[in-house]
């Protein structure tokens, strides 16, 4: 992940809509670790709103939008498989791990915790993908997902274990300060709330708890954000379809647009069939002429009319611009246009006789003869006692070109 990028997620959590939320439920949090058992509903109900806030911070980084979401009821109200679905599997995964360490020993166990925790932001990728949770348990979808990206994955497991390692020290120091220092193998992010329940408790502990809970909080948002933007990051490995990505975004400005032309365009249309070319020719120089950008005007209007049975205005967009791609030193483009005209219409030809000569010269340059044959060969019937006659015969003999 560029390291651009990867302040920009980290920052993320710390925006004022997740951060207020972040504030708001250490605080309600606080409350509830200090209310005994009164406090476990509010416990319970803060806790999935805040893992359900988590995953729609997910959702939203994969989807390439650059604002977090603001907290609403319609957000945290509907049943949601994810969220607690994670935690639950969390617990007995760690759970089972914990009963089987006695007969496994410490060694192997603390390696099925950290292949564990090393297989999370995989299975949380796979549930996000397709919105559900029955793919965090399907071996195909979370190692098929890892597989695709193996670098990234790798990297993303880097930048997490990074994220939480200081915090998690420093959860263990104040813990052990009040006697309840849990054993290393328990300092993962979902046993933080032993310590810190803990750390509530004590007479002197409430501020570190309160704060405590915040950086939980905070590492656990921008744990997500950093697994959504490593999806958004590889979303053309993982065919993932990001409806606020840059390609979808210009995609979506240039259908816009399109539809904008189609209506510039179909009057002039109708013009050309009704036999109207003065007209459409008027409109046609006037949406050029108005235009900041003259020659994309022309480029795309152009696309439009050479499709047209009736070329004569596409003839006449090329007659109309070809001065102004030869004053923007647009050569070759110039020249691709008078020669396709020519293909449909060999009797086309620029409108000044200096125009002319200047493609016939870049013809030349280019090692194309057919262009100026076609071109000179009637020059003097074209432009009858033209000054430039005398150049014109003399790169008619110079190419080996004859009059007509």
């Amino acid at each position: 992940m560029r390291a651009a990028a990867l302040i920009q997620y980290l920052l993320l959590p710390l925006r004022i809509a997740p951060f207020t939320v972040i504030v708001i439920f250490s605080g309600l949090l606080t409350i509830g670790m200090n209310a005994g058992i009164m406090g476990i509903p509010m416990l319970l109900i803060i806790g999935s709103w805040y893992l359900k806030y988590s995953f729609v911070l997910l959702d939203h980084v994969i989807d390439g939008r650059k604002e977090p979401p603001v907290l609403s009821a319609e957000m945290v109200n509907p049943v949601e498989q994810r969220p607690m679905g994670t935690l639950l599997l969390l617990v007995v995964f760690w759970s089972l791990i914990s009963s089987v360490e006695p007969i496994t020993g410490a060694t192997i166990a603390t390696i099925l915790r950290l292949l564990l925790l090393a297989l999370v932001p995989a299975m949380v990728a796979a549930m996000s993908l397709t919105g559900r949770f029955i793919d965090a348990l399907n071996p195909v979808a979370v190692f098929g997902a890892v597989a695709r990206v193996p670098v990234a994955y790798l990297s993303l497991l880097a930048i997490i274990a990074a994220l939480w390692f200081i915090p998690a020290w420093v959860v263990h120091v104040f813990s052990s300060a009040n006697g309840v220092a849990p054993a290393a193998k328990d300092l993962s992010p979902i046993m933080w709330f032993v310590p810190l329940w803990a750390i509530q408790a004590g007479a002197t502990g409430g501020l570190f708890g309160i704060l405590g809970l915040m950086l939980f909080m905070y590492l656990w948002l921008a744990m997500f954000a950093c697994i959504g933007g490593v999806l958004y990051e590889q979303r053309h490995e993982l065919d993932i379809d990001a409806a606020h990505a840059p390609e979808r975004v210009a995609a979506k400005a240039e259908a816009e647009l399109e539809r904008e032309r189609d209506k510039l365009v179909d009057p002039i249309f109708a013009q050309v069939r009704g036999g109207a070319l003065a007209n459409a020719g008027v409109s046609v120089r006037k949406l050029i002429d108005n235009s900041p950008q003259p020659l994309n005007e022309f480029r795309w209007l152009y696309a439009r009319a050479e499709r047209w049975p009736d070329t004569r205005l596409a003839e006449y967009l090329v007659q109309l611009c070809l001065p102004r791609l030869l004053d923007a030193r647009a050569t070759g483009e110039a020249l691709d246009f008078v020669r396709a005209r020519l293909r449909v219409n060999s009797d086309f030809r620029p409108e000044s006789s200096a125009q002319l000569l200047r493609v016939v010269t870049l013809a030349r340059d280019a090692g194309d003869r057919v262009t100026p044959r076609l071109l000179l060969k009637d020059f003097e019937t074209r432009f009858p006692n033209d000054a430039a006659a005398t150049i014109a015969a003399k790169l008619r003999t110079e190419l080996h070109i004859e009059a007509v």
